[in-house]
This record gives C-alpha cells, structure tokens and sequence, in this order.
C-alpha cells in the first residue's frame, strides 16, 4: 500500500519504521508535500486529537476519494465523529495500545482497537491485516466502549502518575514503590497535550476522576477517625 502518514511525532515515526518493509511509506510533518497524498490509498492521522479537525482542514482536499482514512488517538468518540462528518465513508478509528517506549523494536503481542465506522469489510480487513501482521492482537469495539473502558485504564492511570511527579528512588524501598516509580516514569514521557487530550476529550474521564478523588477523601477520613479513637 501506499502510506501517507500525517504527523511526524515519536508514533508518527513508529508506524513509518515498522509499516516500511512492504509498504510505500509517506511522512508528513510540516505538510509542504500535501499533494504526495494523492497517491496514498491508506491514510493514518497520527496527531493529537484536539488537532485532528484542523490538520484534516488542510489537507483533506488532497486525499482520495477512495483512499481509507484513520486515525490513532488515544480518545475514540470526538475523533471518529470528526472523521464521519469530514470523510463519510472509507474510515475507521484506531487505537494502538503501545507507544514508542513499549514497542519500539516489535509490535509482537501488543494489543490495538479497531472502531469499524463506514467502510467496507475488504477494506477494513486490509488494514487490520495490516496491523495483525505485525503481530498486533485486534480488539474490536464501539468508539463509545473504547472511551468508557480508556477513561479508566488510560486516563486515571495517567492522571495517577502524574500526580506522583516528583517522587524519587529511596535506598530504603520496597518493590511496589518500584512499581510507582516506573508508572510515574513511563507516564511522564507522554507529553502534557496528550495527558490534557484524554482527560478533556473523553467523555467518562472526569467521572473516574471524581471517583478517585472522592475514595481519596473516604480513605483520609477513615485514618483521622482511627487516629481519633
């Protein structure tokens, strides 16, 4: 296939490095190429999601009618909304599992979901072909499933690290302190725009962060009403 990638960041690259060996690859970053897009039959929207719809303004009127298009955010219901009303058909909402850090030399048992939107199965299954055959495990779901289950392993999971910013490795420690250290390590290589993105898109993130922060308050209450015995 031909492979326009739009977005040159850390997974913008991963998918060029790992898509190249069969595929001809297409790397926009500044977009002063946007009429190589004519050529490109798969399109991969590889840019934070608070600027999907402006990128696809600029460079939608390059891209084929029938080329497919898809997009990579780690938010699935506001993205693929912005791909149906822009595209139509043809499209399809994905969402790697892994990033830079954790599947850098392979992809080989990591897991990515597939949001099936207006295309059709040949189609669809070309690409998802595309993504097994790089030892991916596919999971399919509803943008909506995504988003419900994401706000919860990917949202507070990052809210959490963040939160732990600062912490530093102790001589005295045990291994869940380890643990701690590599969840606020790996967290922090994301950028802020990322972490603002799944906070602020999806919709269910707020939820689960309320419902941290309230069992926070519960916990600190319990240990002043045993302090107070």
């Amino acid at each position: 296939m031909n492979i326009g990638i739009i977005g040159a960041g850390r997974f913008g690259k991963l998918l060029a490095e790992q898509l190249e060996n069969d595929n001809k690859i297409f790397l926009f970053d500044k977009l002063d190429d946007k009429d190589e897009l004519e050529s490109c039959n798969l399109v991969i929207y590889a840019v934070p999601n608070s600027l999907l719809q402006d990128v696809i303004n600029e460079t939608k009127e390059f891209i084929q009618s029938d080329a497919i298009v898809m997009d990579v955010g780690s938010v699935k219901i506001k993205p693929c909304a912005v791909l149906q009303e822009a595209f139509g058909e043809n499209i399809l909402g994905t969402h790697p599992l892994f990033g830079p850090d954790s599947a850098s030399d392979s992809w080989e048992g990591h897991k990515m979901v597939f949001c099936k939107l207006n295309i059709p199965d040949d189609q669809y299954n070309k690409v998802k072909e595309l993504f097994i055959s790089r030892g991916v495990k596919a999971i399919e779901c509803s943008p909506e499933e995504h988003d419900k289950m994401m706000a919860k392993t990917q949202a507070l999971v990052h809210y959490i690290g963040r939160a732990l910013s600062g912490i530093k490795e102790q001589e005295i420690s045990t291994p869940d302190y380890a643990n701690l250290l590599r969840m606020m390590e790996k967290v922090t290589h994301d950028t802020w725009e990322l972490f603002y993105d799944m906070q602020n898109l999806n919709p269910y993130a707020k939820l689960e962060r309320e419902k941290f922060s309230k069992n926070i308050a519960e916990l600190e209450e319990k240990i002043n009403q045993e302090l107070d015995k």
